[in-house]
């Protein structure tokens, strides 16, 4: 269809009108100086958003081996001693590790509902060899669980979420 260029000018200038007529629309009042100020009310929910921000859910952590070593225990040492100041599950995984794919959503579901009380990490072997060779992974996903004493614990494959639960339970105490 072959629309001749002044007609199509005139749908554009039409269409721009008819934009510029409903957003000047809405809620126009005049003010002493004869100029025209919007208000906008916001919804209670609005306001009360604003009075109280919500905190977004806690999600698992991707360390980098000096991470690690700061936040978990230092691998380099011999004695590889947990520092943390609470609890923690250690994910080593990769991105093209199929089952590490599907432990994922369950670790970041464990992470919003005990993030508070525990810490959730990932560490992908790919990019940590150092640490994943320290601790001899070699399989993925493989879990750490640190409870508050230092006392490691490992688990290989993928979980179910009563498993994981369980295990989670078990360091927190």
């Amino acid at each position: 269809m072959n629309i001749p260029l002044r007609h199509r000018f005139f749908v554009i200038v039409g269409l721009l009108v008819c934009v510029h007529v409903a957003c000047n629309s809405s809620a126009e009042t005049p003010n002493d100086k004869g100029a025209i100020r919007v208000e906008v009310q916001a919804s209670p929910a609005a306001e009360a958003q604003k009075e109280k921000p919500q905190e977004a859910p806690p999600k698992p952590i991707t360390l980098s081996e000096e991470q690690y070593r700061q936040w978990v225990a230092d691998f380099t040492s011999g004695e590889k001693k947990f520092i943390g100041k609470k609890p923690c599950v250690v994910d080593f995984y990769a991105d093209w590790c199929r089952p590490c794919r599907i432990l994922a959503p369950t670790f970041e579901k464990m992470a919003e509902k005990y993030g508070n009380k525990v810490n959730f990490y990932k560490v992908n072997v790919d990019y940590c060899k150092s640490l994943s060779a320290a601790y001899n992974i070699t399989n993925i996903p493989t879990l750490f669980f640190y409870d508050k004493k230092g006392t490691l614990s490992r688990m290989l494959g993928v979980p179910s979420e009563e498993e994981l639960e369980n295990a989670i339970g078990t360091i927190m105490q």
